[in-house]
């Protein structure tokens, strides 16, 4: 029986939480996942165990993409609102044009890009 990327991500962050996590835990538990035939679920079911163990943690993951590079302008800014607990990351990415996408715990939180502007005057 295959299972869900979300009950595998529980399962190893009860499992880590119970006995130090050391290169046997994570063997067994790729053993386990191999064996169920569910190895092509490991890229959702890792993303899973990092969004518990933020959340467990306090730490805030933010995602900013933007089209030309403003991570030293931006920083200081998104430390100031999401606290030193926050995990950020910059991007560039030409094809939004102009602006900035703001993900904030895999949640859009602000698309002030051009691309997203364009789309909408084009789509009325």
């Amino acid at each position: 029986m295959k299972h869900s990327p979300a009950l595998y991500a529980n399962a190893f962050v009860e499992l880590a939480g119970e006995k130090r996590m050391d290169r046997t835990l994570v063997r067994n538990f790729l053993s386990c996942i191999r064996a169920k035939g569910d190895m092509p679920k490991l890229t959702d079911i890792l993303r899973q165990i990092e969004k518990l163990l933020f959340t467990k943690e306090g730490i805030t993951k933010v995602e900013v993409r933007a089209a030309r590079d403003i991570s030293k302008e931006f920083e200081r800014g998104l430390r100031a609102e999401f606290g030193a607990y926050a995990d950020i990351h910059f991007s560039v990415t030409p094809e939004i044009i102009g602006g900035a996408v703001i993900r904030v715990d895999d949640e859009i939180l602000i698309d002030a890009s051009v691309k997203r502007q364009l789309d909408i005057l084009f789509s009325k």
